[in-house]
Order: C-alpha cells, then sequence, then structure tokens
C-alpha cells in the first residue's frame, strides 16, 4: 500500500475550540478517508500547541498552573474530534515526552549545521500571535489586522537566533518548481512575495526567568525555545524516532500533506521547510492553506456575537450534516459563511430532500416494483446503463480533489442526485409498473437509479461517514466492502434483498 501522510495544524488550548478549528479537522479527514478507500496506508495526525506565552499567561489568569490548563483544556479539543466522528492516528501534546525529545534533536541537528545563535535582541512582540512584528510600523498598523495593542509588547533579551536569511535561495527554488508545494496558487505567490522582500534572521528562545514554561533549551538552561520551533516539529514527532540524537524517519515521512489556515501559512512555508533544509531532512510534499469562516459576510468575534460552536452546530443537524456544510459550502480554498439558519437549509436542501429522498424512492419502487429487491438485470444489459455517466463523474470528482477542491468535488456528487431524482420525474417508474410491456424497461430504470445511488454514496463517504456505513449496512447488507466501495460500475448484485423497512437517511429537523 501507499503510505499518505495528513496533519492538521495543533491547535492553541488557550480557548475552547471553535468553528475554524472544525473545518480544518474536517478536511483533513475527509483526505485521510479518501486516500484510504483508494488503498493508502494513512497516518494523519493533528494535537495541541500547549507552550508559549499565551497559554502561561491564560493559565495564571485562570488561577492554574500551566500543566494543569493545558491537561483541562486538551479535553475540549478530543471532544470537538469526537463530536465529528474524527479518530487521528496521533493525537500529539507538544508536552509529550517524545515531542520535547524531538524538539531537543531538531535543535542540535541545526545548531550543528551553524544555524542556530545567540544575540540580544529587542522588538515588538505579539503575544496573542506568538509573533515577533518586522517594525515599529507594524505596530503602529496592528489595528489594521485586528489586533489588540494590548497584546503588543517591546521585549529586549538575549535570545537564540535562527539563521532564516541564509535559505532565501533555497526556498525560493523549492516553493518556485513546487517540490513543496503550497496551495492555491496565490497563496504561494504571497508566501514568494514575502521572501522575496528580504528575510531576517528570526527569534527561537525565550529567556526561562520571563517564560519558564516551554521546552528547555539544549546546553542552556537558562533558555526555552520559542512556540513555533517546538511547534513545528510535532511533524516530526509523529513520523519518526530517535536513535540517540539521530533523527530516523519512518515510511510516512516526507509528510503527503499539511491543512493550515491562511494566517499560519508563512510559518509553515517559509521557517518550517528552513528548518527542515538546515536538519538535512527531506521537505513535505504540499501545503494545503483554507480561508476563515465568515458569519453573515463577517469574521466571527464574541464582540459581534456572531460565534458559532461547533456543539451548537452538531445539535442542531446532527454530526454528518455539520460535516457536510463545513465540506460543500465552505471553499476548500477561500473564506466562507456559515449561520444556523444556513444550516437548517442546506440540511432540507442537500441532504432531506435531494439525497435521503431520491435514496428512499428508490428503495421503496424497488421493493415495490421488484420482488423486494433489487432488480433482476442481466449483466450484459447492466454494461449499457449510465456507465459513460459514472465514470466521467469518479473522473471530475478525482481531479477537483487532487486540485484539493473538496467543495467542487461534492459539487460533482450533487450533480449526480440531481440526476438521479431528474431521471425519476421524467421517467416515472410508476406509469412503467402498470404496463406489463415495459417491465425489462423498469428494472432497468431502478437497477440503474440504485447503482447510481451506492457510486454517490461511495463518493459520500469520506464526507458523511455515520450517514454512509448507516446506507451501506441497510440497503447494500451483505456485500463486502471491496465490492460495496467499488468504483466499478455494475456491483451492485442483482436480486438482493432491501430492508423491509423505509429507510430515512435525514430526519426533518426539529424548529
Amino acid at each position: 500500500m501507499i503510505p499518505t501522510s495528513i496533519s492538521t495544524a495543533i491547535s492553541y488550548p488557550n480557548a475552547k475550540p471553535h468553528l475554524g478549528h472544525a473545518l480544518e479537522f474536517v478536511q483533513a479527514d475527509f483526505l485521510a478517508r479518501y486516500y484510504r478507500l483508494q488503498g493508502s496506508e494513512v497516518f494523519f495526525q493533528t494535537g495541541l500547541d500547549e507552550h508559549g506565552q499565551k497559554i502561561y499567561r491564560t493559565a495564571a489568569e485562570a488561577g492554574m498552573e500551566p500543566h494543569a490548563f493545558v491537561e483541562q483544556q486538551q479535553h475540549l479539543f478530543r471532544g470537538l474530534l469526537e463530536a465529528l466522528n474524527i479518530k487521528p492516528d496521533r493525537f500529539i501534546r507538544t508536552t509529550d515526552t517524545d515531542h520535547r525529545e524531538m524538539s531537543q534533536a531538531m535543535w542540535k541537528k541545526c545548531f550543528d549545521a551553524g544555524d542556530i545563535y545567540k544575540k540580544t535582541y529587542r522588538a515588538w512582540y505579539n503575544v496573542k500571535e506568538e509573533e515577533f512584528l518586522a517594525s515599529a510600523d507594524d505596530v503602529k498598523d496592528s489595528s489594521t489586522f485586528g489586533v489588540d495593542m494590548k497584546f503588543i509588547e517591546l521585549i529586549e533579551e538575549e535570545n537564540y537566533f535562527f539563521r532564516l536569511s541564509k535559505y532565501y535561495d533555497k526556498l525560493v527554488n523549492v516553493l518556485e518548481s513546487k517540490a513543496y508545494e503550497v496551495v492555491p496558487s496565490n497563496r504561494s505567490h504571497e508566501v514568494l512575495n514575502f521572501i522575496k522582500g528580504g528575510l531576517q534572521d528570526v527569534s527561537i528562545s525565550r529567556q526561562k526567568d520571563k517564560l519558564p514554561w516551554g521546552i528547555p533549551v539544549p546546553g542552556d538552561d537558562s533558555q526555552v525555545m520559542y512556540v513555533w520551533f517546538d511547534a513545528l516539529t510535532n511533524y516530526l514527532t509523529g513520523t519518526a524516532t530517535l536513535n540517540g540524537d539521530t533523527i530516523v524517519p519512518n515510511q510516512f515521512w516526507p509528510y503527503s500533506l499539511h491543512c493550515v489556515g491562511k494566517d499560519i501559512a508563512r510559518f509553515h512555508a517559509v521557517m518550517w521547510p528552513a528548518m527542515l533544509l538546515s536538519a538535512g531532512l527531506e521537505l513535505p510534499h504540499q501545503l494545503l492553506v483554507h480561508g476563515f469562516i465568515l458569519s453573515d459576510g463577517r469574521k466571527m468575534s464574541k464582540s459581534i456575537g456572531n460565534v458559532v460552536d461547533p456543539h451548537e452546530a452538531i445539535s442542531v443537524a446532527g454530526t454528518d450534516a455539520t460535516r457536510w456544510y463545513l465540506l460543500a459550502e465552505i471553499p476548500t480554498l477561500d473564506d466562507g459563511d456559515f449561520t444556523l439558519e444556513r444550516l437548517r437549509a442546506v440540511y432540507a436542501s442537500d441532504l432531506a430532500n435531494d439525497f435521503g429522498n431520491v435514496v428512499s424512492r428508490v428503495v421503496a419502487m424497488c421493493k415495490k416494483y421488484c420482488e423486494g429487491g433489487v432488480p433482476q438485470v442481466a449483466s450484459e444489459q447492466v454494461e449499457n446503463l449510465e456507465k459513460t455517466l459514472i465514470s466521467e463523474a469518479w473522473q471530475q470528482y478525482h481531479a477537483h480533489i487532487m486540485e484539493r477542491q473538496i467543495d467542487k468535488a461534492l459539487e460533482v456528487v450533487k450533480g449526480m442526485v440531481v440526476f438521479c431524482n431528474r431521471r425519476i420525474e421524467e421517467q416515472k417508474p410508476w406509469a412503467m409498473a402498470k404496463e406489463v410491456s415495459r417491465k425489462a424497461e423498469l428494472e432497468e430504470l431502478l437497477y440503474e437509479l440504485i447503482e447510481m445511488i451506492r457510486h454517490v454514496s461511495v463518493m459520500l463517504l469520506p464526507a458523511m461517514p455515520n450517514t454512509i456505513e448507516h446506507l451501506h449496512s441497510t440497503v447494500f447488507s451483505g456485500i463486502p466492502d471491496e465490492v460495496c466501495h467499488s468504483v466499478e460500475w455494475g456491483k451492485t448484485p442483482p436480486g438482493l434483498k432491501l430492508p423491509e423497512e423505509g429507510i430515512i437517511l435525514f430526519p426533518r429537523l426539529e424548529s
């Protein structure tokens, strides 16, 4: 099997998870499930970034020690993953012992390469974003980016620096050649323009007497690692082991795909590959940069009062409908809007009235007109049905996913559902059933429709696993997974018995 590794960014647990976390989790989970269906051996990692000034201060404000605080907070993020039906292969925490050891090994690699040095540093620091600002102008302009000045501080201390400037030429080369591909292309252009504007060496440690919460710098107990050097190394922790100080990657390194938000794209497209180049390690293959979730066209904000708790969305429409909305309604590569009212509307239109309705109607007609099961259509007749249409749909579906446009892949699925519903209305199987001479025509139509439903269900499996697994265990019961999940036409066995009870995939929502 082909090894495929997928990650999300690790989340700050200084507050409870929001809908933006849910979006990234679901996008990455969709791709992990998709690649498993393609026969890949998949490693999927997510987790928490538990160090840094922001965590340290938030814990203090809560009257807690940092370790106790993050131990409390991690349950909130695990709870959201569970609510979204996401089971990562590794839920990493930067307080994990193996991560501390990997981060220190990575530090030594970069230090031995001559890329870490110590100097006194004076700069403005954004505590909220865990980021040093490039100049005083950034402080003046901070309100433009929605940064409260209470988070901006002037810091002067002796720190370790990483020679990011040394990797200007190599970074430009790997990004322009797409050896490390940033998707979409406009994000790649933004990163390249940033690099070509000139790279400065970056601070990668803090004095321990000012920030005691962090991974100790090897050989200097007076310093702890700055959160981004520590955080980015998490991807290596999940896909490598240590033999002494030697980093030994496993079959899932380098990463096939990192999935991150546009606000942290630079760290992943500039700092991270520079660290790997310094350490002599292979670069990831691709960086998928998604946008933000808006509410009524505005960025979600507590002060505006338009923040939607992902658990509230799930309580309104259920896990799979929430997953569907995040994947199909939010453009994978851009910003998208979310409201509970729109969630209800999409549930009713896409899921209950379209997909759920066509499944219910076709199953009911097969049972009524075909002796309680899938029509007994001969194999040569099956070959002559809508095989070409399905083949083209699969090609489009795969192509969109390879372009990392999950929303467009699901548009293909919606098109297939619309086709099935239109086919029913145009062909009127209930009228065919009244004419004995049209029995064969009726059976071919119903077989075509139920086989299309099977194909649509396989396309939807990474998006709505609970719903589709229920569909497969009822309507397609007894078919082995490898057959049920096949992209070949005609795999639904003629004569397959259908469930006695009617099937309702998406019940009416409570008002």
